[in-house]
């Protein structure tokens, strides 16, 4: 349970409308915090109001807890004068916290202390601090108690101020000792058996700064960010269940790519999105945002979406393990190979093959053409598997046809097949990556349409469409 707890705040982006002198009061802030712990996460929500002073910059920050200084989530923060403005902060471990202290991501100096500390409960709590005076220059820190001996008005020098996070891009100092009766991490521990302890450390970031020193040996990754975006990294609150990675927002739409140790994979993070990753075959949650895995140069990609989870392995074989990790009833887990999409649910993995389905081929048009044939005629299901250099795969060992029901759509593009004549049913091999599986239609589908699904193992179904006539 907490009982107490710190909240510094920095605003990224400077409140040039409200500096004056150096030194000198130029606003009342009053503001109040709360906690609550539920659904797998910790939020934070601090509520700060001016007495009208002109300002409303809008920035990120961070937040991070007195066991683990360095680990992180990121939201965003919006100042108005004269209202009320709400920033919230999400964890991905609950935990329990003895500090909490949320940072400026830009640099900044200045601090305002709220003279009352906040108390919380695991649930909420709403104590509201004594008004403080406001000095800066301008970027800000922002402090509710327990605080050093102060002075109100101009003269506000707090004794002993906290030391803010690194901005992005800067090397982290090592994680300090847990202060005493704060409950340290667990040892990390393999938690999917794959012989790998479960956390991250990013490369060319110098021992201890992310890495708990039980790892024997240390485990390895690294963040690539692009297009301007920022990255924060951090240890999560429990070193088994690996780092916290949080992008930032200042080009939507873009990605920053994170390298793993388990190599074999990419993934991909948007604009805006907060992570836990492991190591090992990778396990990636994701708070906020949305997060890819790229398998097979492409072919094969794993979107896991806000509230999702989602573990890959690689079989060593060409093939990789899928598993949504997340709890019954969370976010679905998407899987898409060579453009065909299917959903994840949470239960045991599935296989999947990094291949490039080249199909159908003639007299089957693909989707979304809708095949006009005549009902109870034998149809040549054809098609060619390459892996993912373009190498054709010759060793496929089985293929099945299942068949849906559809409503027939009016206006859809209808191609008429051609009478064909097919031989043996089965799966036939015609080497170089082709294979051709002969359907044939029962008369019984006359004046009906059908979906047919063609599964050939790659861990989605390859679907064409057909309209049958007497």
């Amino acid at each position: 349970m907490v009982a107490v707890v710190g909240l510094t705040i920095g605003l990224a982006g400077s409140l040039r409308d409200v500096r004056a002198a150096t030194g000198s009061a130029v606003g009342q802030v009053s503001g109040s915090g709360s906690i609550s712990v539920g659904g797998g996460t910790t939020t934070v929500t601090l509520n700060l109001s001016t007495d009208g002073t002109t300002a409303a910059p809008t920035g990120t920050f961070s937040i991070s807890d007195g066991v683990n200084p360095t680990s992180a989530g990121v939201g965003t923060c919006l100042f108005i004068s004269g209202t009320t403005a709400t920033i919230g902060v999400h964890l991905p471990d609950p935990g329990l916290y003895g500090l909490l202290s949320i940072t400026d991501n830009a640099p900044g100096t200045d601090t305002l202390w709220l003279d009352t500390p906040v108390t919380t409960g695991p649930v909420d709590c709403t104590t509201s601090p004594s008004p403080g005076d406001l000095l800066s220059s301008g970027d800000f820190t922002v402090t509710i108690g327990p605080v050093p001996t102060m002075t109100p008005g101009p003269s506000i020098a707090p004794s002993a101020p906290p030391t803010p996070d690194p901005s992005p891009g800067s090397t982290p100092a090592p994680s300090p000792d847990p202060s005493p009766g704060s409950t340290p991490a667990p040892s990390p521990a393999d938690a999917n058996g794959d012989g790998i302890d479960d956390a991250l450390q990013p490369l060319g970031t110098p021992a201890g700064s992310f890495l708990d020193e039980s790892l024997t040996p240390a485990t390895s990754g690294s963040i690539v960010a692009t297009n301007g975006l920022s990255v924060t990294i951090a240890d999560a609150p429990n070193a088994a269940e690996g780092v916290v990675v949080t992008v930032g927002t200042e080009v939507p739409g873009a990605q920053v790519e994170l390298l793993t140790c388990a190599g074999g994979f990419t993934v991909l993070l948007d604009a805006g999105t907060t992570t836990v990753g492991t190591c090992g075959s990778v396990t990636v949650a994701v708070t906020f945002g949305r997060a890819v895995v790229v398998l097979g140069d492409g072919l094969t990609v794993v979107s896991i979406p806000a509230g999702g989870a989602a573990s890959v392995a690689d079989n060593g074989d060409g093939s990789f393990t899928v598993e949504n990790v997340g709890l019954a009833g969370s976010a679905p887990v998407s899987l898409t190979v060579d453009g065909t999409t299917t959903a994840i649910a949470p239960g045991p993995p599935i296989t999947v093959e990094a291949w490039d389905f080249v199909g159908f081929g003639q007299p089957i048009d693909a989707l979304p053409v809708l095949n006009r044939v005549k009902a109870g005629q034998s149809i040549p299901v054809k098609w060619r598997l390459l892996d993912s250099a373009g190498a054709p795969i010759t060793d496929l060992a089985s293929a099945e046809i299942t068949v849906t029901t559809y409503s027939c759509a009016v206006g859809m593009t209808i191609d008429l097949l051609e009478e064909v004549a097919a031989g043996a049913s089965g799966l036939q091999n015609l080497g170089d990556g082709y294979y051709q599986v002969n359907w044939k239609s029962p008369t019984s589908y006359a004046n009906a349409c059908k979906a047919m699904h063609l599964n050939v193992h790659d861990g989605v179904l390859h679907d064409a469409l057909f309209e049958f006539t007497k």
